[in-house]
């Protein structure tokens, strides 16, 4: 069947209002690409299974999309025919403010998260990329997380249930409305992070956080990496709770700080919430982790949840549309080293990156304006020779522009084959396409 008359049979089974040909979803790109099709928006979870299983009874290749700010961390689709959006999904189903209970179809944008909770002195506590413009099941599809991911955990952490529409146009439920549910598998942290290969995720259960009394940063300036990659490790064997404990080089404090200004080589980020009191009993702690360590400097900071210096923080490592984001994965303690390299093959392609490097998790991100074509492959294979005798590091390249599997997932990932398996059992015609994930999954 030719795609005009696919197209044609998909707005007879939806309606005009819910569809869009090729040329006006041609910006649904994911991974580069962009539908052959078109794009569908359903506005309820019955018109997502009815999508669903007409592409499957068509051989349809569907990508599900939510608000778009994460669709460049992937590889290429094997097959990207229909764009299925959620953003018409737009319905708070259920808020149990006294539970701390919170659950929403996947179209729910942050920002109208935050208008919803933040009256009541509750919110959720997660802060991705281009929070407020994402929807709450493209976070939870994507495991998108932020800087608060080091004291409030990651998606994962905090998902109490999803409802799902499966490759075959059937509604499934997992997880529930309550902090304890262990009945069966574990159903809600399969789809997590899924990027969409799994099926649809059309509704999300969170539980949510009292918003804190007070929040703020504070920052110290070091010489080097090693410095102050030792002062974060002293953090932790001290009496403290940072919800945030980020490293910048200069370049990206250049962009961070208020005036522009950067004179150190590297500057350690910690943030806290709590009580004035806590906040000063914080400080004074971290101050003191300060002068044992070398800082050359100190400096504070309003760092509340979802203002100007929080959303700015956690907007720093978006992929730029002219250039590649490399992301390393390794262990805090080698964070110094996985930096050095970076650094040094991004010089050798004429690129000074902004580099942020997360504490806790150990993850590197290098925002690199400009890095592109045969000057990213040639950094990446430099990369990855240099880290190649450092235990457990993996790299990932994300760009706008199509990259193939194996340039995206750079070093192969452990358990792939059951990563493979699972693929087959739950989509075994490939109904979500194939090709975003590592070994071609």
């Amino acid at each position: 069947m030719s795609p005009d008359r696919l197209f044609q049979r998909l707005e007879d089974l939806l309606g005009k209002e819910a569809v869009a040909g090729p040329v006006e979803a041609a910006g649904l790109a994911v991974g580069g690409c962009s539908p052959a099709v078109g794009a569908v928006f359903p506005a309820s979870i019955e018109e997502v299974c009815a999508a669903v299983r007409f592409c499957s009874e068509n051989s349809l290749k569907v990508v599900p999309l939510g608000g778009g700010t994460m669709t460049e961390r992937c590889s290429a689709p094997s097959g990207y025919d229909i764009a299925l959006c959620t953003r018409r999904l737009n319905r708070v189903t259920d808020y149990q403010r006294e539970n701390l209970v919170y659950a929403a179809e996947a179209g729910v944008s942050g920002a109208r998260t935050v208008e919803l909770l933040s009256p009541n002195g509750q919110m959720l506590a997660l802060d991705p990329p281009g929070f407020l413009e994402a929807t709450l099941g493209g976070i939870v599809a994507s495991r998108a997380s932020g800087p608060s991911r080091a004291g409030y955990g990651a998606p994962r952490d905090l998902v109490l249930g999803v409802k799902v529409v499966d490759a075959r146009g059937e509604l499934i439920s997992a997880g529930g409305k309550v902090m304890k549910n262990a009945a069966g598998y574990d159903l809600c942290r399969l789809y997590t992070g899924s990027l969409g290969t799994l099926g649809v995720i059309v509704e999300t259960v969170f539980r949510l956080h009292p918003a804190p009394e007070a929040s703020r940063a504070f920052v110290g300036m070091f010489d080097s990496w090693e410095d102050a990659d030792g002062a974060a490790a002293r953090m932790q064997s001290a009496p403290l709770a940072p919800r945030a404990v980020e490293l910048l080089n200069r370049e990206a404090a250049r962009l961070y700080c208020p005036d522009g200004r950067a004179d150190h080589a590297v500057y350690l980020l910690a943030a806290f919430d709590g009580t004035e009191e806590q906040l000063a009993c914080q400080q004074q702690t971290f101050e003191g982790i300060l002068e044992e360590t070398g800082s050359r400097g100190f400096a504070e900071m309003e760092f509340g949840w979802n203002g100007e210096r929080h959303h700015s923080l956690c907007n720093l490592e978006r992929t730029p549309r002219d250039g590649t984001l490399l992301v390393l994965s390794g262990l805090p303690s080698d964070i110094p080293v996985l930096v050095s390299h970076l650094e040094e093959a991004c010089a050798l392609s004429g690129c000074r990156p902004l580099i942020l490097a997360g504490a806790v998790t150990g993850t590197v991100r290098a925002v690199c304006p400009g890095l592109a074509g045969e000057a990213r492959e040639q950094a990446a294979k430099m990369i990855l020779a240099k880290v190649a005798g450092v235990r457990g590091v993996s790299l990932r390249v994300f760009a706008h522009e199509p990259l193939p599997n194996e340039a995206v997932w750079t070093t192969s990932a452990p358990g792939v084959e059951v990563m493979r398996r699972i693929k087959d059992q739950l989509d075994p015609q490939r109904v979500f396409p194939a090709g975003r994930f590592p070994g071609g999954i």
